[in-house]
């Protein structure tokens, strides 16, 4: 009999499948992460259309959050 049909065998692949894929996902996480604040802006400061403007921390991008709620 293959070792590898049974049900040991299935829920121990199982559960190293999932280790193997929470280990890739948090070290994508961590890789991806970028906890530099940004000193330059990677747009050509285009603020309106920014992913970034939320925690941008760039002073024309606090100027141009401050214009937006006066508006």
């Amino acid at each position: 009999m293959n070792d590898k049909l049974n049900r040991r065998g299935f829920i121990s692949g199982g559960i190293r499948g999932f280790i193997l894929l929470g280990l890739s996902a948090m070290t994508g996480t961590f890789l991806l992460r970028n906890n530099k604040p940004n000193e330059n802006c990677d747009l050509d400061f285009v603020c309106q259309n920014c992913n970034k403007l939320k925690h941008c921390g760039l002073p024309e991008a606090k100027d141009y959050k401050i214009s937006r709620i006066k508006r």
